[in-house]
């Protein structure tokens, strides 16, 4: 199992094999994509949204598991990105939890 750390709060997160490989590979595959870290929390999730819609089309329409895996690795990075991105604005105003 692999970690992410965010170390600007000391925040260790863990992910289950499935879920952190699907976003991993997502994550690879629009790498030529702009950079993530330039986004609000909330363009991250408003992109989570437009990606759950996605990953629900995706259900209904009884895609592959690949197919489906892919858009939930969409929806988890851009709910991680929100994460990371809120604690890092948390840190540059000194507002972490202790």
């Amino acid at each position: 199992m692999r970690a992410l750390t965010v170390d600007e709060c000391g925040e260790e997160v863990v992910l289950p094999p499935v879920l952190g490989l699907a976003m991993a590979e997502r994550l690879a595959n629009n790498s030529h994509k702009s950079r993530w870290s330039d986004l609000t929390p909330r363009q991250c999730l408003d992109r989570a949204k437009i990606e759950l819609a996605e990953l629900r089309r995706a259900l209904e329409a009884n895609e592959s598991p690949e197919r489906v895996a892919q858009e939930a690795g969409d929806v988890a990075n851009f709910l991680a990105m929100l994460i990371v991105n809120y604690r890092v604005r948390a840190a540059e105003e000194g507002t972490c939890d202790e």
